[in-house]
C-alpha cells in the first residue's frame, strides 16, 4: 500500500484484493468537519481522499466491498496531505488597486476551484459584500469592480469547494477612478498608407465604438478586389480627448456568416 501527498489531499495505491467477489474499494476518513468516504471502482487501482481543512496526519480506513455491500475488514493507512490550496492562496495573496475595483494576485498550482469573497466598510464601519471571484487557474491575476474611487477597507476571504475559509486579509486602498468614454465625441482618422477598411464592402470603423452591437454592424468582415486583409491594418481613432485607457471590450461576430 502505497500514498502519494498532495495540496489538501492524498492518492492511496492498492493492489486489489484476489476475492473474485470484489467489487469495489471504500475509503472511509474523517476531516474536520465530519466523516467522508470515497470509492474506487473495480478497474482502478487507487482512491483520492480529499478536502482535508490543513495538513497533517490522518488515518483513512479501506475495505473492499462486494455485491450485496459486505465489507472486509478496515485496513488502515495513515496518510499526510499537504497544506490545501485555499490555504496556499491566502498566503501568497496580494491585493492592489484597480481601475473601479480592486485586483487579487495569487497561485493555485493545484488548479482548485476557489472562490474569493471580497468585503468593503461601508460608513457605519459595518462589513458589506463587495463582489466573488470564482476560478481555477493555476496563476490568479484577476480584477474585482463596480467600487466608488474613494478610500476604502476590504477583506478578502479564501473559500474552496469543501467548505474551508482562510482568515482575512484587510487592506486600506482606493480603488482607481474608471468612467466610459464617450462614444459620441469619438472618430476615426485616415492614417497610413494601407487604407483597406475604406473598401466598399468594409464597412464604417464607426461601427467599431458607435455603440449598437449586431451581426449586421460589422468591420472588415467581408473582402474586397484589390485590398488584401490578410495583412495587418490599423486603424486610428480619435477618443475626443486624453485618456488612460484600463480595458475595452471587442464583441465578436454572433453568426458565421
Amino acid at each position: 500500500m502505497v500514498s502519494k501527498n498532495l495540496p489538501g489531499k492524498s492518492i492511496i495505491y492498492f493492489t486489489q484484493p484476489s476475492d473474485k467477489n470484489f467489487l469495489y474499494m471504500k475509503a472511509v476518513y474523517m476531516t474536520e468537519i465530519g466523516e467522508r468516504s470515497t470509492n474506487a471502482s473495480y478497474f482502478a487501482d487507487s482512491v483520492v481522499v480529499e478536502g482535508f481543512e490543513k495538513a497533517g496526519e490522518y488515518n483513512v480506513k479501506l475495505y473492499s466491498v462486494s455485491p450485496g455491500e459486505a465489507y472486509s475488514e478496515p485496513l488502515e493507512v495513515k496518510i499526510n496531505p499537504e497544506e490545501p490550496p485555499y490555504i496556499t492562496a491566502y498566503k501568497e495573496m496580494e491585493i492592489k488597486p484597480d481601475f473601479a475595483g480592486i485586483r487579487i494576485k495569487t497561485s493555485n498550482t493545484s488548479n482548485e476551484t476557489l472562490t474569493f469573497y471580497v468585503y468593503r466598510k461601508d460608513a457605519t464601519g459595518k462589513w458589506t459584500e463587495a463582489g466573488a471571484l470564482y476560478t481555477k487557474k493555476q496563476e490568479i491575476n484577476e480584477p474585482i469592480r463596480g467600487m466608488e474611487a474613494v478610500p476604502s477597507e476590504f477583506s478578502v476571504v479564501v473559500k474552496d469547494r469543501w467548505g474551508h475559509l482562510s482568515e482575512s486579509k484587510e487592506i486600506s486602498l482606493t480603488p482607481y477612478y474608471e468612467e466610459e468614454v464617450d462614444k459620441k465625441k469619438m472618430g476615426y482618422l485616415t492614417i497610413g498608407e494601407y487604407k483597406g477598411y475604406l473598401a466598399p464592402n468594409a464597412n464604417t470603423p464607426k461601427n467599431l465604438y458607435d455603440g449598437i452591437i449586431g451581426s449586421n454592424n460589422t468591420f472588415m468582415t467581408l473582402t474586397t478586389a484589390g485590398y488584401d486583409f490578410t495583412k495587418p491594418s490599423s486603424v486610428t481613432l480619435d477618443l475626443g480627448k486624453k485618456f488612460k485607457l484600463s480595458r475595452m471590450i471587442v464583441y465578436g461576430r454572433r453568426n458565421g456568416n
